[in-house]
């Protein structure tokens, strides 16, 4: 229920390119980014349910056969409906990988300071999206751009701009590890 409903699919094809689409009705609410902009301050309980319910997306998604990786979970393709509901939209990362993958091409698909490192390689596994929620979780609680952050070690260095209990941080830590072996995996 947090990705709006499938309606229908079209492609359109020119001399260069092939173009996919995905007809979905419009996700009424405000995205994250446009909240964070706003003002609005998230607490670490409020931002615990939005990691809720994004995990349970991600864990659908990645259950799939095979399994769906997004590859751009930001606060702008995240959207508080009216209704409260959270919605994980743009899902066009995933079209231009299946494209490029199809022409035995590679690509790099996401947004500067919420992609995983591995993104930066062409590579996306389960674990990027996780990578991604975690930056994006630091945006709401820091109203930073995560590539704002100092890092240590090429890891973000929150700790200085979060003022949550420290399982959260602990947690959160697990999330933005650089290298995907050492990531929490889901």
């Amino acid at each position: 229920p947090a990705i709006p409903n499938y309606i229908d699919y079209f492609q359109v094809a020119t001399a260069c390119d092939r173009y996919f689409y995905i007809v979905q009705p419009l996700a009424r609410g405000k995205s994250l980014a446009d909240l964070v902009a706003a003002g609005t301050r998230f607490s670490e309980a409020e931002t615990r349910c939005i990691a809720i319910e994004i995990l349970r997306v991600l864990q659908y998604l990645h259950g799939l056969n095979p399994p769906i990786v997004h590859r751009d979970i930001k606060p702008q393709n995240i959207i508080l409906g009216d209704d409260g509901y959270i919605f994980l939209v743009d899902f066009g990362a995933v079209q231009s990988v299946y494209r490029h993958t199809v022409a035995f091409g590679s690509t790099v698909v996401g947004t500067f300071g919420y992609m995983a490192p591995e993104q930066f390689r062409g590579q996306a596994y389960p674990a990027t999206d996780l990578y991604g929620l975690g930056a994006t979780l630091l945006n709401l609680l820091t109203h930073q751009n995560p590539a704002d952050l100092p890092q240590n070690r090429l890891k973000m260095d929150f700790r200085g701009a979060f003022s949550g209990s420290e399982a959260f941080a602990n947690w959160l830590d697990g999330l933005i590890e650089p290298l995907v072996e050492e990531r929490l995996e889901s």
